[in-house]
């Protein structure tokens, strides 16, 4: 649920109108996330240590989930 202006709810477009209501996201039903942080772009953490992001950020533009390939586990802090 959220602006999707950038494309932050991984809909696949961008949208002005955003959700009222949480999104179901097909891409991600493979795995269990463990933690999950949104805003312009959001970010979400797999029990395999898997680092999935979507949105506009440094990282680039991806409106729908990306999987980050890294050489080791990652994690997101807790704040």
């Amino acid at each position: 649920m959220g602006d999707n202006g950038r494309g932050q709810l991984g809909l696949g477009t961008v949208t002005s109108n955003g959700s009222p209501l949480p999104t179901f996201l097909e891409e991600l039903t493979f795995t269990k996330m463990i933690k999950v942080r949104a805003g312009q772009f959001s970010a979400s953490l797999s029990t395999d240590g898997q680092l999935y992001v979507w949105g506009e950020g440094y990282f680039g533009k991806f409106h729908s989930p990306h999987r980050i390939k890294s050489g080791k586990k990652l994690d997101i802090a807790d704040f």
